[in-house]
């Protein structure tokens, strides 16, 4: 292949949306996963075939709100595209998420106490989806990986739900640090006990549903019943121990698997954290749980990423 290699350091590129396999084979990077991820890849500009890596969807939580980046090709660590490669860009640059990647143990400890929220659920796949659309069938060869200048000290981003319970366990294990703790999600700094609800807690989400819509969070639940798929619902369900009030609706969080999910990560009387964007379900046809038991709050789960046994 034509790519050169460079010593010291990244060069810089556009975002690239078709690599080539090792046959010159054309990849969509809609395809990658379904052709088994291959390796090694190559850009697929004309007379170039600079070593490509795949880079998967993420998203970015700032103060604007929240950016959903769709996965992509780039260039391999120390390579460069051939001069004549529509792909080549000029500068250095840096994927910028990369660089305030600290390990939340670690912020924690030293006191930090704001934290970004990076975790992919449900409703960011599917805008991740559409922009990968848009991304194959037009793309913008001078969209460079930018630079992401530290100003003043970086906050933590929080990547994966162990992270979520390492903040959520020390929440609970220093009550005083909770009016401290804030997480941005969709670009809104929430304090940790309006980001964390465990069972007594199920109330005020569910208040917070009613005057705002959908709400991510994080909720704590003991898995209660599992529902497996029939034909009048294809869908599995995960039903938690409710919030048995004595005044009041009880309060039932359920989560609402996708096909790609099975119910097997979910062991009956385990507790876990899940995380999503919870809304009040009102169509009686989708009710896992009777009016006359209680209300019911749900959110959809589409990947074990999601989900952490506490």
């Amino acid at each position: 292949m034509a790519g050169r290699y460079v010593y010291g350091g990244n060069m810089s590129g556009a975002k690239i949306p078709f690599a080539l396999d090792s046959k010159g084979n054309q990849i969509s990077i809609l395809d990658y996963y379904k052709r088994g991820s291959p390796y090694p890849i190559y850009c697929a500009g004309k007379g170039c075939g600079a070593l490509l890596s795949h880079v998967s969807e993420f998203k970015r939580e700032g103060k604007s709100g929240t950016q959903h980046i769709p996965a992509h090709y780039r260039l391999a660590k120390g390579i460069d595209h051939a001069d004549h490669c529509v792909f080549k860009t000029s500068g250095n640059h840096s994927l910028g998420v990369d660089l305030s990647d600290q390990d939340v143990a670690s912020a924690l400890k030293r006191g930090d106490d704001l934290f970004r929220i990076h975790i992919i659920d449900t409703d960011d796949q599917h805008k991740i989806h559409i922009k990968e659309g848009d991304f194959v069938n037009n793309p913008n060869v001078n969209a460079i990986k930018k630079d992401y200048r530290v100003k003043g000290k970086k906050s933590t981003y929080v990547k994966t739900v162990q992270s979520l319970k390492e903040i959520y366990l020390y929440g609970v294990d220093n009550p005083s640090a909770r009016n401290k703790i804030q997480l941005m999600v969709n670009g809104e700094k929430r304090l940790w006990s309006d980001f964390f609800f465990s069972i007594a807690q199920y109330e005020k989400l569910k208040q917070k549903i009613h005057s705002e819509g959908v709400v991510k969070a994080a909720v704590i639940g003991k898995v209660n019943v599992v529902r497996l798929a029939s034909n009048h619902n294809p869908f599995e369900h995960i039903e938690f121990y409710p919030q048995k009030r004595r005044f009041g609706s009880d309060n039932y969080p359920v989560a609402k698997l996708t096909k790609s999910m099975s119910s097997s990560l979910f062991n009956f009387g385990s507790r876990v954290l899940f995380y999503g964007g919870f809304a009040i379900e009102t169509n009686p046809s989708k009710l896992m749980i009777t009016h006359a038991l209680g209300d019911e709050f749900r959110t959809i789960v589409s990947s074990d990423s999601q989900v952490v046994e506490i």
